[in-house]
C-alpha cells in the first residue's frame, strides 16, 4: 500500500486523517510527531543491525520471544503509539500480540524490514513520507531517547514535578514502567483511579517525541490533592510542599495499589525476616533495604538484633559548617549511647538505664534515597532550614555500613533533588538527573538545559538518590 496516485494521499484512511488534522507541514503536528518517531525507530533498528544476535535485543512484550522463535519470523513490531514491542502473525491462527495489546495503537514499524505497517488496514504502507527537517528530527529524536520533558508549574508544584523527574529517569521505575507488567495485575486500568497507570501514561508520553503535555501532570495533582487519600492535609492547596514528603506518597500509594490488585493474597515473607513482606512491587523491587538495629546491653554487652525495612534513609547534617556525606553517614551508622532508656537485657537480667544503639544494613536497594535533614523544629513549632553546604561524590561505597562491614558495594549517582530558598514554606524545587555516559540534565519545571558534573557536585543537595553500579 502506497500513495494514492490520483489524490496524492495514503490510501491507509487512518494516516490520511493523521496527517489532515493538522497539515503535513505544521512543524509541531502531531503528524510531524508521529514521521519523527517512525524514523527514530528505524533509526535505533539499524543501530543495531550489526550485532551478532540482534534479535535478542526485541523481544515481544507479552510471550517475552524474539525473532528466533518459529511464529515471529515476520518480525516484531515496534509501536508509534507507546513503547509495546510486540509480534504479530499475518495470520489469525498465529500469536496477535501487537494487536491485542492496545486496539487503538494501530501502526507499528517491522525490524526485519523497518517498513511501517498498519493493522487497521492489515497492510504495508509503501513509500512513507521521509521528513526533510533534518535538524529539527534529530532534535526530536535526541529529545525522545533521553527522556527530555517539561511539567509545567500549576503554582508551587514544583515538588511534584522534581520527584517526577527523578521517578522517571530511574533505571529501574523506567524498565518498569515502559513495560506492559503493570497491565497483567492491576484490577482498574484506569488512570483516574490508579496512579501506577497514571505513570504508565506518563512515561509513554515522556519517550514519545512530545515536550510537555499538561493533562497527565493535572490529573496527577487532582490525585495528589484527592482527600479520600487520606493525604489532604498534607498535601493542601496551592502552597509550596515537601518534596520527600511527596516522594513517600507516592512511592507507599504505589506499593497499596499493588497489594489490593491481589485482593487478601497474604503477602510473600523473607525467610530470614519472616515479619518483614518481600513485596515485589516496584517501590519495594528499587528501593526497600533491611536495617539491622543493634541493641547492646550496657553491663554485659550482650547484643540483640532486630531488623526493619526502609525505602530512604535520613541523613543528620551539620548546621553549624560545611560536611561531608560520607562523614555524616558513617556518623548515623556508628554506636551511640541513648540515655534515660529502660531496658531490661535477656542474657544477664541487668536493668539498663542507658543502652548502646548502632544501625547497620543488611539487605540492600537497588536504589539508596538518601535524605539530607536540611529542616529542623524549632522550639516555637517552626521549622528551620540548615543551609550549610555537604560534599557528596559521583560514586559512593556503602559496603562499609553493612552488617559485614568489609564489603565493598559502590553506587553511582543517579539524581539530586535541591531546594532553593531559605525557609520550609517557601522556594523552590529543581533536579539533576544523570542519563548515563557523563550526561547531566537539570530541570527546572518546564525548562531543562545540559550541565556538567561540576555542577551537579556544587549543589546544595535536599535528596540523593543512588543507584548500585
Amino acid at each position: 500500500m502506497g500513495k494514492d496516485s490520483n489524490s496524492g494521499v495514503y490510501s491507509c484512511s487512518e494516516l490520511n486523517a493523521l496527517m489532515n488534522s493538522s497539515g503535513p507541514n505544521n512543524s509541531n503536528s502531531n503528524y510531524r510527531q508521529f514521521v519523527n518517531k517512525f524514523e527514530m525507530l528505524q533509526n535505533l533498528i539499524k543501530k543495531y543491525e550489526n550485532l551478532p544476535d540482534q534479535s535478542e535485543i526485541y523481544n515481544c512484550g507479552t510471550c517475552k520471544k524474539n525473532n528466533n522463535y518459529p511464529h515471529h519470523k515476520n518480525g516484531i513490531f515496534l509501536c508509534l503509539h507507546c513503547t509495546f514491542y510486540g509480534c504479530n502473525g499475518l495470520l489469525s491462527t498465529q500469536r496477535q500480540h501487537f494487536k491485542e495489546h492496545n486496539e487503538k495503537h494501530i501502526f507499528g514499524v517491522n525490524t526485519n524490514n523497518l517498513k511501517l505497517f498498519c493493522f487497521h488496514c492489515n497492510d504495508y504502507i509503501t513509500d512513507f513520507h521521509a521528513a526533510k527537517n533534518t535538524e529539527a528530527l534529530d532534535n526530536v529524536n535526541f529529545q525522545m531517547y533521553l527522556g527530555l520533558f517539561k511539567l509545567n508549574n500549576f503554582g508551587a508544584t514544583c515538588y511534584m514535578n522534581s520527584v517526577m523527574q527523578s521517578l522517571i529517569h530511574n533505571p529501574h521505575f523506567n524498565n518498569y514502567f515502559l513495560s506492559t507488567e503493570h497491565y497483567k495485575t492491576c484490577n482498574r486500568l484506569n488512570e483516574k483511579e490508579c496512579l501506577t497507570c497514571l505513570l504508565v501514561d506518563l512515561h509513554a508520553l515522556v519517550f514519545s517525541g512530545n515536550l510537555v503535555n499538561d493533562k497527565i501532570m493535572i490529573d496527577l495533582l487532582k490525585m495528589t490533592l484527592n482527600p479520600q487519600l487520606g493525604l489532604h492535609h498534607v498535601f493542601n492547596g496551592y502552597t509550596q510542599q515537601d518534596a520527600h514528603e511527596y516522594w513517600q506518597f507516592v512511592i507507599n500509594k504505589l506499593h497499596t495499589e499493588h497489594v489490593q490488585s491481589f485482593g487478601l493474597k497474604p503477602q510473600k515473607k523473607y525467610e530470614e525476616f519472616p515479619h518483614i513482606d518481600q513485596c515485589d512491587c516496584i517501590s519495594h523491587r528499587t528501593f526497600q533495604g533491611i536495617l539491622e538495629n543493634s541493641i547492646i546491653c550496657s553491663n554485659c554487652e550482650a547484643i540483640t538484633k532486630n531488623y526493619e525495612e526502609f525505602v530512604d534513609f535520613s541523613v543528620t547534617i551539620n548546621d553549624k559548617e560545611n560536611s561531608v556525606l560520607t562523614e555524616c553517614l558513617t556518623k548515623s551508622f556508628s554506636k551511640e549511647i541513648i540515655n534515660d532508656y529502660k531496658y531490661k537485657c535477656e542474657s544477664c537480667s541487668f536493668e539498663n538505664n542507658s543502652i548502646g544503639k548502632q544501625f547497620k544494613i543488611k539487605k540492600f536497594p537497588l536504589t539508596l534515597c538518601l535524605q539530607l535533614k536540611r529542616f529542623k523544629q524549632m522550639n516555637n513549632g517552626t521549622l528551620s532550614k540548615i543551609n550549610k553546604f555537604v560534599k557528596f561524590d559521583e560514586y559512593i561505597d556503602i559496603g562499609r555500613f553493612s552488617n559485614d562491614g568489609n564489603v565493598s558495594l559502590v553506587y553511582e549517582l543517579n539524581c539530586v533533588v535541591v531546594h532553593e530558598g531559605t525557609n520550609f514554606n517557601t522556594g523552590h524545587y529543581i533536579v539533576f538527573v544523570n542519563m548515563g555516559k557523563g550526561i547531566w540534565f537539570k530541570f527546572n519545571d518546564n525548562k531543562f538545559s545540559k550541565v556538567n558534573l561540576e555542577t551537579v557536585l556544587s549543589q546544595s543537595a535536599y535528596l540523593l538518590f543512588y543507584t548500585a553500579n
